[in-house]
């Protein structure tokens, strides 16, 4: 007996103007949306009813929000849904989503756009990655900086181009990508690079970590979807994502979070559609298309096989990965 996968939507969020993230917050209770008007908007999941509408905006013209990231939830933090906005204004913002109060800001310069943001594990701590290309990682409680990775120069390994990409693989490691098609893998307590892998043009939040592999996902015309091994630096997958003669130019990757990573998603621009993937054959077992315009967020829930995938039409799309059993 052989089972597949049944891809099934479950309702659309509707609204207006560019997503460009979309984030579970950590009990699925609720989805919070990046928007281009410089705003966050928040949903009950389960229903797509709107919540409230969180204001990001720190200049008079209303910059993008860019990134989002729920807080863990721990023993130690005593507030709950604690959730992290960027801006390209330059902003880093706190929210408490549940009673929409403001908690703390961190203001860059205003060119130095901010355009990704990720905890660790037990959110002691966030990075943040922009424009100047460096990354900087803050101390949660106190939010005060206590690394600062710098841009490449010489024989100094780092960025040359912006960062639109940055996650912790454990307490002491981060990886980021951007423009300049390098992931740099950083020791935060040395506060340098220790490896850089060359070829992945990251324009979005396309990088995700499962165990010991790192996939991407390049804003290319080939080559789009790769794994890594971490160990090693090594390629061990690259896929060519192409529908109808249409590439896709990958904006967000993602493993599935509730099964340790069994399924693979990934969607952008050109053929403005969401692929999926298993994750151990490699083998693709479904295609969203119809779709008007780009895929610039997809993500998974934590405690089900469900998923939200955001568009530039203003939709929040939300579907359950079922299988289905053929004798």
């Amino acid at each position: 007996m052989e089972e597949d996968r049944v891809i099934n939507h479950l309702h659309t969020i509707a609204d207006s103007g560019d997503i460009l993230a979309v984030k579970w917050n950590p009990d699925d209770s609720h989805l919070a949306t990046a928007c281009a008007d410089g705003t966050v908007k928040i949903y009950a999941s389960s229903s797509g009813n709107f919540i409230r509408t969180l204001n990001c905006r720190l200049t008079a013209d209303p910059m993008p929000v860019t990134a989002l990231q729920w807080r863990p939830p721990t023993s130690q933090t005593k507030t709950k849904n604690v959730l992290v906005a960027t801006t390209a204004d330059g902003g880093v913002l706190h929210w408490h989503a549940t009673s929409g109060k403001i908690l703390h800001t961190i203001r860059f310069d205003q060119e130095n756009q901010v355009f990704c943001v990720d905890y660790d594990l037990e959110g002691k701590y966030f990075a943040v990655g922009s424009k100047d290309m460096s990354v900087r990682v803050y101390d949660e409680s106190t939010k005060t900086i206590i690394a600062e990775m710098q841009p490449g120069w010489g024989d100094v390994i780092g960025h040359g181009n912006r960062i639109f990409s940055v996650k912790w693989r454990d307490e002491n490691t981060i990886i980021s990508a951007g423009w300049d098609n390098n992931i740099i893998i950083w020791d935060v307590r040395a506060q340098r690079a220790v490896r850089a892998i060359f070829g992945p043009h990251i324009c979005g939040d396309s990088m995700d970590i499962c165990e010991n592999k790192l996939l991407t996902g390049s804003y290319n015309i080939k080559d789009q979807l790769q794994l890594w091994d971490l160990n090693t630096g090594h390629n061990i997958f690259t896929q060519t994502v192409v529908s109808n003669s249409r590439p896709c130019l990958i904006y967000t990757a993602q493993f599935s979070k509730s099964d340790m990573g069994t399924i693979i998603a990934a969607g952008g621009s050109g053929s403005d559609e969401a692929y999926f993937y298993d994750s151990e054959t490699l083998r693709p077992f479904g295609i969203l298309s119809n779709l008007t315009h780009a895929v610039y967020s997809i993500d998974f829930a934590h405690t089900s096989n469900k998923l939200a995938v955001a568009s530039g039409d203003g939709s929040i799309r939300v579907f359950e990965i079922a299988k289905n059993r053929q004798d």
